[in-house]
């Protein structure tokens, strides 16, 4: 199955975590961490969709 071009596939974004009951737990943001996206498009992330410089 072929997966959707989003941020949350690509290899520049990073998670935001939080400590929930001692334990780290994935929450439901994250950032563009590719320094050639412009930051004004990185604050977008992870709602940015047919980004060009995706990688998966």
């Amino acid at each position: 199955m072929k997966q959707k071009k989003c941020c949350e596939n690509c290899i520049y974004f990073e998670r935001h975590y939080a400590r929930i009951n001692g334990k780290f737990e994935p929450i439901g943001c994250g950032h563009c961490a590719n320094s050639l996206v412009p930051p004004k498009k990185r604050r977008k992330c992870p709602h940015i969709k047919n980004c060009r410089l995706f990688i998966d």
